[in-house]
C-alpha cells in the first residue's frame, strides 16, 4: 500500500516488511487509528455510512443521521456505540 498527502508526507507498506515513511505526518499511524476505530464500531458494512450536506457544512454518520462520526482526533463529537445486529 502506498499513501501520500499533498504536503510532502508518504508511507509504503507491504506484508511482512517494515513500513517506510517520510514527511511530517505519520500517515501509517493514521491508518492504524482509522482501522482501530472501524473495528471498535463493529466493522460496519459500507452501506451503513452516510453523509448529510447542508448550507452549514457536512456531517458523516453511521446507521442514521443522529449517529455522527468524525475524525479520530476530533473531541467535538462523541464516538457512537458499535452497531448491533
Amino acid at each position: 500500500m502506498w499513501l501520500r498527502d499533498l504536503h510532502g508526507s508518504g508511507a509504503a507498506a507491504d506484508v511482512g516488511e517494515p513500513v517506510a515513511q517520510y514527511g511530517p505526518r505519520d500517515l501509517w499511524a493514521e491508518v492504524e487509528a482509522a482501522y482501530a476505530e472501524y473495528a471498535d464500531l463493529g466493522r460496519p458494512e459500507p452501506e451503513t455510512f452516510g453523509i448529510t450536506v447542508s448550507p452549514h457544512g457536512e456531517q458523516m454518520w453511521i446507521g442514521d443521521p443522529s449517529r455522527v462520526i468524525g475524525p479520530s482526533s476530533s473531541a467535538a463529537a462523541p464516538r457512537p456505540a458499535p452497531l448491533t445486529s
